[in-house]
């Protein structure tokens, strides 16, 4: 059984899916989501699944769990819709879902071609986090929120040394990341090791696209200006109705949410709330493009040029040949 496995990183707006439904016609391959917010159902158009009405739509069982496997383009797409907005969902829920569609694939002789859009979740694929999420400490916290700055950043030096100096200089001046990292250097790490599959190990063509700012920035703008429609407002109202408390939820940390919700609450234009939600999507695609520059595998590829598509392909049949 052969093994192998196509990632397609990159910053969102950029066309990994678009890619990745090219590829997956030529190994022959299956997408496959690594998004934390794409996860979620009934989020489909604030985090970009971009399902089409027409798309067939048949649940898979692989061990315990139902997936959703959505088929547009003879192609099958996995990873969306794991999970509702108001259940608990972390990296490790991710890599244990994920894991087995893998498996299943190569067992049909599919390629899984895995459009990454969290870095976390991707590094995490191939490097298992060995503990799990340490749970909030309330009191702790509390005694913490009454501290300014400075007093928090020399907690965290005293406390975890190591831990201050792997944090960018934006966590360094976010007072809530601040005592987030002390909670979590508060606790025996053994209280949470986890027993999660092994690393994937395959043959892995990393690929991750990338544009110059501008370009991507006016990718970014229209993409959001696209998807400001009734239609998102009808699936913000329904999650709103379903989950009095989603503002509350992880899920709705997903940009577009709450921008849009402040225009229904007539707290912004739609001229502002599209503004905001294309400011915070600008914002995450230079995160985005942050993490996975670290990632050494990766051949780069600018989707600005007029042959870069060309260039991709050459290198995956190369590859896959």
């Amino acid at each position: 059984m052969s093994r192998r496995l196509i990632v397609i990183c990159g910053p969102t707006g950029v066309g990994k899916t678009q890619l990745a439904l090219h590829l997956a016609k030529l190994v022959p391959g299956a997408l496959v989501a690594c998004d934390s917010r794409q996860v979620y159902t009934g989020m489909d158009i604030g985090t970009g699944k971009d399902i089409p009405p027409q798309a067939k739509t048949k649940l898979v069982r692989l061990k315990a769990h139902r997936y959703p496997v959505y088929q547009f383009q003879a192609v099958s797409h996995w990873g969306y819709d794991l999970i509702n907005p108001a259940t608990s969902f972390s990296v490790m829920n991710y890599v244990s879902l994920i894991q087995p569609v893998f498996n299943h694939l190569w067992r049909l002789g599919q390629v899984p071609l895995l459009t990454a859009g969290t870095g976390l979740y991707l590094t995490s694929l191939f490097h298992p986090p060995a503990t799990g999420p340490v749970p909030p400490n309330l009191v702790l916290r509390s005694q913490l929120a009454s501290l300014s700055l400075i007093p928090l950043q020399r907690r965290l030096k005293q406390l975890n040394p190591a831990k201050w100096v792997a944090m960018n200089q934006a966590d360094r001046l976010n007072p809530r990341r601040l005592i987030r990292a002390i909670e979590v250097s508060t606790v025996d790490p053994q209280a949470y090791q986890l027993n999660l599959p092994s690393p994937i190990k395959s043959q892995v063509l990393w690929l991750g696209l990338t544009a110059p700012t501008t370009w991507l920035d006016r990718c970014i703008n229209r993409r959001v200006q696209a998807r400001a429609t009734f239609q998102f407002t009808d699936e913000v109202k329904v999650l709103v109705q379903r989950y009095p408390d989603f503002l509350k939820l992880p899920a709705a940390t997903a940009t577009g949410y709450r921008e849009w919700l402040a225009y229904l609450d007539h707290r912004l234009t739609r001229q502002q709330a599209v503004a905001a939600w294309q400011l915070r999507e600008r914002q995450y695609a230079r995160r985005q493009l942050t993490w996975f520059k670290t990632l050494e595998p990766v051949l780069w590829f600018d989707v600005s040029q007029s042959e870069w598509q060309r260039s991709v392909v050459d290198r995956v049949i190369t590859w896959y040949s």
